[in-house]
Order: structure tokens, then sequence, then C-alpha cells
């Protein structure tokens, strides 16, 4: 009997531990807004403000773990450098998919990227993927980055990477390349690479053009 009472217990306990997790995941994720499709966002458009009403509280960043893997590891920074923003949400199945954008107030442009993340209903962390991010800064590099969400199953990922060098006094286009990566969320969750697609869109073989300013 005595066995039995502690069985009942330990039951209950774990029911009450998995109600508790999925209010306190459905609480945080109620806040973002639901996404329609077909929807797409440019990195210009992405981080061009940050609306403050739209910020994820630090006790959500950490319960939820939303910056630990994107810090760089080279330079480790304080939670307190960190921003979280959310940028929407969507279903497919029992999982629920996360938007946010996220940047640290100790980098020159901050950093800026957009994650998306799938989460179970109780809160836990599937799988992730970074969607879209700022340009470095570089005068001899840029890219401008799209993202398209047709649907709850895929998401893809266009960027356009512009390479410059120097020639007679100035900075001149050198390559152009296209990319375009296709994702799929699996039924299980995990985000999976479909396929990568990389094109050459210009080059320039001068031979002359230094990939960098000269020696003074």
């Amino acid at each position: 009997m005595k066995l039995l009472t502690t069985l009942f217990l330990i039951i209950i306990s774990f029911n009450y531990s998995i109600l508790k997790a999925q209010s306190n995941f459905s609480e945080f994720s109620g806040k973002f807004k639901e996404i329609d499709f077909p929807f797409q966002i440019n990195d210009s458009l992405a981080f061009e403000e940050w609306n403050f009403n739209d910020f994820i509280t630090t006790d959500h960043v950490v319960e939820f773990d939303l910056i630990t893997k994107y810090v760089n590891t080279d330079y480790p920074l304080e939670l307190q450098d960190y921003k979280c923003s959310r940028v929407g949400k969507y279903r497919i199945g029992d999982y629920v998919v996360l938007l946010y954008k996220t940047y640290t107030t100790e980098a020159g442009s901050g950093n800026p990227k957009i994650i998306l993340l799938t989460f179970t209903l109780t809160g836990e962390q599937k799988s992730d993927a970074v969607v879209l991010w700022d340009n470095v800064e570089d005068p001899f590099y840029s890219q401008k980055v799209m993202l398209t969400i047709p649907n709850n199953t895929t998401f893809v990922i266009k960027s356009i990477v512009r390479d410059y060098g120097f020639l007679q006094d100035k900075i001149v286009p050198k390559r152009v390349t296209e990319k375009i990566i296709s994702y799929e969320i699996r039924k299980d969750g995990i985000i999976e690479k479909k396929e990568e697609i990389t094109k050459e869109i210009f080059i320039d073989t001068n031979p002359d053009i230094l990939d960098d300013f000269p020696d003074k």
C-alpha cells in the first residue's frame, strides 16, 4: 500500500510539473504574434527598428535559453549585454515555431540576427537556425539576406554576397554570389537543411584588382 501511495504521488507530481511547464511556455509564447503565410522579410527591414513593447524579459531569455548558443565564445558577454525581441510564431503539429531578434549592446552594429526555434508545448527546445543577420562592417564585403516562409513546414534563406577589391584608388566590384538554402521542419520538430545552391552572378578576373587597400 505504501508503494502504491508513493507511485501515485510521483505520478501526480510529474503531471503537475508538465502542466506547469506548459502554462509557463504558453504565457511566454502567447506574447508572440501569429505569422501569416507567405511571410517574407529582409535584413534591412528586420533591423530598422526595435519596438520596446516586443522586448523579451530577461527571465524568459534565461528560462528558455534564447542566447547561450549565440554568444561568441572568444568574447563572452554578460546577459545584460544582450537584448531579445519578439518577431512572430506559428504552429506545426505538436511544435511551436518562434522567431525572435537578438543583438548585443557591446558590439559596433550590435551583430543583430533573427533566430528560428522549434519548441515542444512544454517549452523544450528541439531545433534552431539563424535565418537572418545584419551585414558585417567591412568596406570590401556586403551581404543582403532575405527570409521567406511560404508555409509552416519550409523556409528559404537567400543571400546576395558582394566582394569588392581595390583598383586605381577606388573600391570596385570583384565578385557577386547568390546563395539559396532551403530548410524543412520535420514532424518531430527538427530543422533539416534540404538544399543549398551557390551561383556566381558576376566575377571580374582583372589580376590588377587588389583584395585590400595597398600598403602605404
